[in-house]
């Protein structure tokens, strides 16, 4: 959730509504709620509303608990009034500030605390859990929907042709989930739907939750007495697996041809690679060179990188190059060539990762869902610890039986 929130998607969201301070109510826009939505708006108005009045703005929202105070009595189905619209919009940038500072909190001290039971994280841990779940409620409820429908001409779409945004250098844990919203904005889609579904997404954990629940407790679960256990996943060796043997074994498929033409093999990446890896450090040498103002050794470095088998270095090779050995003395390209030769060390970067690999060490545990999926083997390779715990007496391989279970 907190990797969720910091992406820049979910910042621009989070900007977009900041920005709105007021806007003209439309009675029109309410729209045919379902039953589902009403339901949720009184859950919502019972479990947080009413009980927390808000908390820190409850001076700033007396409106909406008067509004909230009906819908308790069933007096009236509507949280979301002319009277009460702006009020509302305090209320949920509230909410969200809450659920984020408490997220970020709760990591933090997960991060740093040796012991999970403190009180700070049992205090944020609360707050995550009371904020969520008023998110989840408002989030399929009528009253959100009514106030993105009223708000929509004020919410910003951002820049829409470009591409969808990452944080930092290097790319992050893809979420195609927060992709596919935002490439719903590209689209010029409905930006009420839209911001619709990255409230749902910020939430998803709570609904998982309420199904597993619901499943377990309803009435076609079958059995009566169950034991639940968390289990921790098994700490593995801090050693990254060196990346020429990665395409030197077998632990890659091969990839089929597309098109009836065939992909280049492991092997060939490896090759590709290797030599691209022979070249990567010309640029570094040719700017250092170019610095101290050694034109003699700039053209060596570069002319080394004219036999690279990476196409986008060897034709900036060529331009540099040709800027150096222009031979009309008006001509001044030592900007130009300065920018070019920097932008082209910029794109070798991957390389120096791959140099540096053996100074990286994994800090963190096996995948949970890669530890589970370990106990599917003939031969499991799962903790024997883990084995135990889940009181595993015999293991089906999958390709064996298509209803396999941990007995």
């Amino acid at each position: 959730m907190c990797r969720r929130l910091r992406q820049t998607v979910s910042k621009r969201f989070l900007d977009s509504l900041n920005s709105i301070t007021t806007w003209t109510f439309d009675e029109a826009k309410r729209g045919e709620p379902t039953p589902t939505n009403i339901q949720n708006d009184h859950a919502f108005v019972v479990s947080y509303l009413l009980p927390t009045k808000g908390d820190a703005v409850a001076g700033e929202i007396r409106n909406l608990l008067k509004q909230a105070e009906l819908v308790d009595d069933n007096a009236t189905e509507w949280l979301y009034t002319q009277g009460s619209c702006l009020e509302f919009h305090v209320m949920l940038l509230a909410l969200i500030k809450d659920f984020t500072t408490s997220l970020a909190a709760l990591e933090d001290i997960n991060r740093t605390a040796k012991t999970k039971g403190t009180k700070d994280f049992k205090t944020h841990l609360h707050r995550v859990i009371v904020s969520g779940h008023a998110l989840q409620k408002l989030a399929k409820g009528a009253a959100l929907h009514m106030h993105l429908q009223n708000i929509e001409p004020l919410l910003r779409t951002w820049n829409i042709h470009n591409p969808m945004p990452m944080l930092g250098k290097l790319p992050k844990e893809r979420d195609e989930d927060l992709e596919a919203v935002y490439e719903s904005v590209r689209k010029g889609e409905s930006l009420v739907t839209t911001c619709l579904d990255w409230f749902r997404l910020l939430v998803a954990h709570f609904d998982a939750v309420d199904i597993l629940v619901a499943h377990v407790t309803g009435p076609s679960f079958p059995y009566e007495d169950i034991s639940i256990e968390i289990l921790v996943a098994p700490k593995v060796s801090k050693e990254f697996l060196p990346w020429r043997d990665l395409f030197a074994g077998t632990i890659l498929p091969t990839p089929p041809p597309i098109l009836g033409a065939p992909n280049p093999t492991n092997d060939d990446i490896l090759q590709f690679l290797e030599a691209s890896l022979s070249h990567a450090s010309q640029f570094k040498n040719a700017l250092l060179a170019y610095e101290k103002g050694d034109k003699k050794q700039t053209i060596k470095c570069l002319k080394l990188l004219q036999t690279s088998n990476v196409t986008s270095w060897v034709k900036c090779a060529e331009r540099v190059l040709a800027k150096l050995e222009d031979k009309n003395p008006l001509s001044d390209f030592s900007t130009q060539i300065t920018r070019e030769i920097q932008a082209a060390c910029s794109s070798t970067e991957f390389f120096t990762v791959l140099v540096k690999t053996s100074a990286f060490h994994f800090s963190g545990t096996l995948h949970c869902e890669a530890c589970l999926a370990s106990l599917l083997t003939e031969n499991s390779l799962a903790s024997k610890d883990i084995l135990a715990r889940m009181k595993v007496s015999q293991v089906f391989d999958l390709s064996l039986s298509t209803e396999s279970h941990f007995l």
